[in-house]
């Protein structure tokens, strides 16, 4: 077992920053519906492959900011943003102390904490990476419980958090209703983390991160166009941004 772990710790340690054709597809949009009960207990009605980031639990080393480090059978809940574990006995606990995290590193992908959520670096420049984050979004009632309000990265409420999504009972809107339709989608989109910040992928933040090259920023988003829908597009600016002390 200890030349297995030591032989695990070399190959996540060694693994690359960016994406590679083998990886597991985890960004696609998955979207859903399941009929759901006064009393029932939501997290059960989402299927395990939407509210998990992962399709499955998977080895990984988890890295605190204290430079310990740990190796277990992780994923990340997409229903409160906390990487989850499993057990000697098969139980699903969520990990201790996720503020001292910075790092989870799989076989296929590295992964970073930042405004208290987890995300999947892309590309990554000294403490400037681009990342994805996935969201899960749920709605029932005809009302969205998680939703975007005027910015593109948001999730679903602390106090829906803190009520229905820890095992409390679902309580509809409508009581005269004995039965409802929760609706469910995940998305991912592009983000920035500093340090142990989380931005939008955008000209605003690439400013705000690198204010000595402003100018220069918006020269380049002008001139080329800059999709920030497309991690090649960013990647180049970020390029540019880090190309020298900022």
């Amino acid at each position: 077992m200890k030349h297995f772990m030591i032989f695990l710790a070399a190959i996540l340690l060694a693994l690359p920053f960016e994406a590679h054709s083998q990886e597991p597809d985890i960004f696609q949009k998955v979207s859903g519906s399941s009929e759901i009960r006064h009393g029932d207990t939501i997290q059960y009605h989402i299927p395990v492959n939407v509210r998990y980031l992962f399709p499955e639990f998977t080895q990984a080393a988890v890295f605190n900011h204290n430079g310990s480090r740990y190796f277990g059978t992780v994923n990340v809940s997409l229903l409160d943003q906390r990487l989850k574990m499993i057990d000697s006995n098969g139980d699903t606990l969520d990990v201790y102390n996720q503020e001292a995290i910075d790092r989870v590193n799989t076989e296929h992908f590295r992964l970073v904490r930042a405004s208290d959520r987890f995300v999947v670096i892309h590309t990554e420049y000294n403490d400037v990476t681009l990342s994805v984050y996935t969201e899960l979004h749920i709605a029932s009632d005809n009302k969205e419980e998680g939703s975007r309000h005027g910015s593109k990265i948001s999730s679903i409420s602390d106090s829906y958090l803190s009520g229905q999504f820890k095992n409390t009972p679902y309580v509809p809107k409508d009581r005269s209703k004995n039965v409802n339709t929760l609706q469910y989608f995940r998305e991912s989109e592009y983000v920035l983390t500093v340090g142990t910040t989380m931005l939008p992928a955008t000209e605003s933040s690439f400013i705000r991160i690198f204010p000595r090259k402003k100018k220069a920023i918006k020269e380049f988003v002008n001139t080329y166009r800059v999709d920030f829908e497309n991690p090649d597009s960013i990647t180049t600016l970020l390029e540019l941004c880090t190309g020298d002390d900022r």
